[in-house]
């Protein structure tokens, strides 16, 4: 390759990206090169001062506190320096048909020294009332400086109509100061004997929107920091980039000039029974709602022709044809190209049912279970790409947060979890018996749980709204359940051998043949998160014997085998649910899959 396989002139290497499913069958290969987000370098320094009082009067403990913290982010975001060439997929990487080239303009960098103060306050009461009735009242307030740039370097597009962005005087954005938290808890001990005891709580809490959390926004806007994408591009040297003439535009994320960080309110109650001795029964309700959550869409779409509509416009357009219309001539503000957004109004829910029966012993058997059955909902449950791919990193139509209404991508409907302890009784009065056979313990933790779910997709950006992400969901055809996961599969013309093949299967976990393309320009009907992915069984078994070789030094051997049942945990299969392994398996949770066994020694001293 030219350059030594420089992409961009006195950088080193760069990227080549293969789409959302990657290459190969086993584990995806994603990228060549390489990372696109490198180099990243983070100082953190964080100062703190703090103090707190506690007075005791009567029934009554007071607790006051106040905490001071100066937090410092010295960081370098600099992605797609090095450049960054996509291509769909093998055939079009052979053909030497690039689908977007994407590199920062020569002589930038995206070092940034951010500063904000967090400062907290807070006053509790722990009230005895009677003998056998607490309360726990507080209240706490947080707030935090509006983060700033040492040196100046912030900006941000205040309108989606400027032709560019504003170089920002005082800070980033501003942050509501209102975070005021109360707290209530309970403990009410039913009976005499103290057998039965309800306990309630409730919280207010913020997540406070950090610097870690907007670094990458902080470093990538323009004008200290231009992340141009080219759609028509040429490889392996792109020479639209220093034609001035044909430069592309710049892309970028946005946030709002002013947010509100997000809130969670949470309530539980529980009832714990002592059933038998050193074992208790406690079945407990937990609920929660979040507000102001973060999501990210797209800021700069193609103009629509009616709500959800857009003109099925091409990307590119041939040089003969100056008349040519695009997606990106056609965006809100073509003077930039996709502009993915922060928006800090995503809302979620959370109710279980948690029982646990727990035997706590100073000796002898020791074991916990706890079930749990829960449901989540939210309308995006991470922020950044690689947190989850169970989501694509943007919601469907940023105007219209229904859409994306549905189940969290974490949300599992049964939870099991039992764990056990025991040491085995056994002395021996022969010294040898007693090195060999004596001291030994088994412990034990299984995990069952029901499967997570996933988002079905088209593969491309269908809607021809010009989010380079691509969220695109497809239709799902009448008579189909939007988890196509049970059954056998009937086939369909675009999948003619799948006929009688039984679904939920590692080979074809989902019925492909429930899914249809919608129109060009428009949004697909399937909701987010509706196909339940594989179910997790796991079974983590431990030994362990201790050996006191003096008064003061001890040994302890273990051996530990982690997926006993030598179980198969598989994750989410292909999300394009048209690609020609749509509904195939092809990645396991961790590499190597299959029973691990491991053995330690430890010394204690």
């Amino acid at each position: 390759m030219p350059n030594g396989g420089s992409f961009v002139a006195g950088q080193h290497i760069g990227t080549i990206s293969f789409g959302s499913q990657g290459l190969s069958r086993g584990t995806p290969l994603y990228f060549l090169g390489v990372d696109n987000g490198a180099p990243r370098v983070y100082r953190y320094n964080s100062f703190q001062e703090g103090d707190d009082l506690t007075y005791v009067r009567g029934a009554h403990t007071f607790k006051w506190g106040v905490n001071i913290e100066r937090i410092q982010d010295n960081e370098t975001t600099e992605s797609n320096t090095r450049g960054d060439y996509v291509f769909s997929d093998l055939p079009t990487f052979l053909h030497n048909l690039p689908s977007s080239f994407q590199a920062v303009t020569p002589g930038q960098n995206g070092s940034r020294s951010l500063r904000t103060t967090l400062f907290g306050a807070y006053a509790q009461d722990d009230f005895r009332v009677t003998q056998r009735l607490t309360l726990n009242l507080g209240l706490r307030w947080e707030v935090m400086s509006n983060p700033t740039e040492v040196n100046g370097k912030m900006a941000n597009l205040l309108n989606i109509t400027d032709a560019k962005t504003t170089v920002l005087k005082d800070s980033y954005f501003s942050v509501g100061k209102k975070d005021f938290q109360p707290r209530v808890g309970l403990a009410w001990r039913l009976n005499g004997s103290g057998t039965t005891v309800l306990r309630g709580g409730f919280g207010m809490f913020h997540d406070h929107v950090l610097p870690y959390s907007y670094v990458g926004w902080a470093s990538g806007i323009p004008p200290f920091f231009t992340s141009l994408n080219d759609p028509n591009p040429i490889f392996p040297i792109d020479t639209n980039f220093t034609n001035p003439n044909i430069a592309p535009p710049a892309q970028f994320d946005e946030m709002p000039a002013t947010l509100r960080e997000p809130t969670k309110i949470q309530y539980t109650l529980s009832l714990q029974q002592q059933v038998m001795k050193n074992t208790v029964l406690e079945v407990a309700y937990i609920g929660s709602e979040s507000h102001h959550l973060q999501r990210q869409g797209e800021l700069n779409p193609s103009r629509s022709l009616s709500p959800g509509v857009f003109p099925n416009l091409p990307d590119n357009c041939p040089s003969s044809d100056p008349n040519c219309l695009t997606i990106q001539k056609n965006r809100i503000n073509p003077n930039f190209a996709s502009l993915p957004t922060f928006r800090f109004d995503g809302n979620a829910d959370y109710n279980a049912i948690q029982v646990i029966v727990r035997r706590r012993s100073v000796s002898g058997l020791q074991y916990q279970v706890f079930y749990t059955y829960s449901k989540s909902l939210d309308t995006k449950s991470s922020i950044a790409g690689g947190e989850t791919r169970q989501e694509p990193n943007t919601v469907l139509d940023f105007l219209n947060p229904g859409l994306d209404r549905g189940r969290s991508s974490f949300d599992a409907r049964h939870n099991l979890v039992p764990t056990i302890t025991y040491p085995f009784p056994f002395k021996f009065q022969r010294k040898s018996l007693e090195l060999i056979l004596g001291g030994w313990s088994v412990n034990g933790i299984g995990t069952f749980r029901t499967g997570e779910p996933f988002t079905g997709r088209v593969g491309n950006n269908r809607s021809r709204n010009g989010d380079r992400w691509s969220p695109d969901r497809p239709n799902l055809n009448p008579g189909f359940s939007d988890n196509p996961t049970h059954g056998t599969s009937l086939g369909c013309p675009a999948f003619p051998k799948i006929a009688g093949h039984q679904l939920g299967t590692w080979d074809l976990w989902y019925d492909p043949c429930a899914f249809s393309r919608p129109a060009a320009g428009t949004y697909g009907n399937l909701g987010r998160n509706t196909i339940t992915g594989p179910r997790l069984f796991n079974v983590d078994f431990s030994t362990a014997k201790n050996f006191k070789l003096t008064e003061r030094l001890n040994m302890q051997f273990r051996a530990e085998i982690f997926n006993l049942l030598d179980e198969a945990h598989f994750y989410a299969p292909v999300f394009n649910v048209f690609s020609g392994s749509a509904g195939a398996i092809k990645t396991l949770i961790s590499t190597p899959g299959g029973r691990l066994i491991q053995f330690g020694l430890k010394v204690a001293f």
